[in-house]
């Protein structure tokens, strides 16, 4: 999504997180609507991903995963398009299906207006250095206990650099938070815990109050 069209970008989220925005995104278009003829259904948009779009080569996942609460929230990619309850849902669905990493996008109010569904083949903020470093972890870490038995199958979905060999935490100072490690850890030994932070910046804090 186009940063500057909208502000800065929220931390990285887990899925469920960005599942939690997206639920309220629901109720709030829900109260807008209510007492008009609007569909029930309407309220969001979809648009093609930039990165994707630019880009040569297909991505694992559908194309247009950008999701936007209001029209403006758009990645630039293309294809913008109204788009239903449902729609939004099988994004996330996609989402899941592809390891993709979350991220809410808020305008420079501190309002959460969108969400992109990053993946590490496209994504300017794994493929690009100079983006690299712009993009703030999330207010969680993941951990490990001794449950883990090597498996390694945390290892590939970890897009920021934080897993080792055998999917030992290498790099803790990498982890974003996404939770990806965790949905992939067969012997359920990762779990995401809060990580010690400072005061987060506005930008940074849910709609309403309150931290990612």
């Amino acid at each position: 999504m186009r940063v500057e069209r909208r502000g800065r970008p929220c931390p990285w989220v887990t899925l469920r997180a960005a599942r939690f925005v997206l639920e309220g995104a629901i109720r709030a278009a829900a109260k807008a609507r209510a007492g008009t003829e609007v569909s029930a259904e309407a309220g969001f948009w979809l648009s093609d991903c930039g990165c994707r779009a630019s880009a040569e080569d297909k991505c694992r996942s559908r194309i247009d995963v950008c999701l936007g609460f209001v029209r403006e929230a758009n990645s630039g990619g293309g294809n913008l398009r109204p788009a239903k309850v449902a729609d939004a849902l099988e994004v996330l669905a996609e989402a899941d299906r592809h390891h993709l990493v979350s991220r809410p996008f808020a305008d420079k109010a501190g309002q959460v207006v969108g969400i992109c569904f990053c993946c590490d083949c496209h994504c300017a903020y794994f493929r690009d250095p100079a983006l690299a470093g712009s993009c703030a972890p999330g207010r969680l870490v993941a951990v490990s206990d001794d449950a883990c038995d090597g498996c390694g199958e945390c290892v590939p979905v970890c897009y920021f650099g934080a897993r080792g060999e055998e999917g030992a935490l290498a790099h803790p100072e990498r982890c974003a938070g996404c939770g990806l490690c965790a949905e992939a850890c067969l012997s359920g030994a990762i779990a995401m815990a809060g990580r010690e932070v400072v005061e987060p910046a506005e930008h940074d804090r849910k709609p309403g109050g309150g931290e990612w």
